[in-house]
């Protein structure tokens, strides 16, 4: 590879890989970090392909990740999807939290600096109802009464994990092991019981319960709340 770039700086905690705007939450951008999200953009810009890169760890590779790929996602409306693989629980736990600081960060200097242009049609319109202005603080208010605009980057961030981490049953979850965890959610929610419960097997399967908050999300369809 050629000898690292120096990054262009814009501002603190912010500068440039190119023309690409890289919103970074530390004070200060590691050179392994910044050669780690170049390569990574030389990626996402299409000019190699796949990419296969390796850190140890510690190195700051997640949030060096996460602060490109969501700058770049800003910026190329295009790129629209990261999915993010983690060997546990913890890892992902992990990622979550440099998430939550990267958006933090990206949130307030989009207040401070406006909304990247990528994205200034998706903003919401300003408020016009009076009433509703009336309630703002003044914190909220710009000179003249005008509502302060308080965009924020459209990001979505959905963890998923194995029966085992994310089962809320009382009874299911209490056990350890993966392989009895996976049986027990399986004959409470396999679609063959499900249809037993009212159907003609019904009575050869009412020792076996359902579980309650499959049942109800399927009832309340995708925009449920399992409770």
């Amino acid at each position: 590879f050629p000898p690292p770039e120096r990054p262009v700086l814009i501002g603190a905690m912010k500068f440039r890989i190119g023309a690409l705007e890289i919103f970074f939450p530390f004070d200060y951008v590691y050179p392994e970090q910044y050669e780690y999200m170049r390569l990574l953009k030389r990626t996402l810009d299409g000019e190699k392909g796949h990419c296969l890169l390796e850190m140890p760890s510690g190195a700051g590779k997640t949030v060096a990740l996460l602060s490109l790929v969501l700058s770049y996602q800003l910026q190329h409306a295009d790129c629209t999807k990261l999915v993010y693989c983690t060997r546990t629980v913890q890892e992902m736990d992990k990622v979550i939290e440099e998430l939550r600081r990267v958006m933090k960060y990206i949130n307030q200097r989009i207040e401070e600096d406006g909304m990247p242009p990528s994205l200034a049609s998706t903003a919401p319109p300003e408020p016009t109802d009076a009433n509703a202005s009336k309630k703002r603080s003044r914190d909220d208010m710009e000179e003249g009464g005008r509502p302060r605009r308080r965009a924020k980057a459209p990001v979505l961030g959905v963890c998923l994990a194995s029966r085992r981490s994310m089962c809320v049953h009382p009874v299911v979850s209490a056990f350890d092991n993966r392989g009895k965890v996976d049986a027990l959610c399986r004959s409470r929610t396999a679609p063959f019981v499900r249809a037993g419960k009212g159907g003609a097997a019904a009575d050869r399967d009412r020792k076996q319960p359902l579980c309650d908050f499959f049942e109800g999300y399927s009832r309340g369809g995708p925009g449920a709340v399992a409770a």
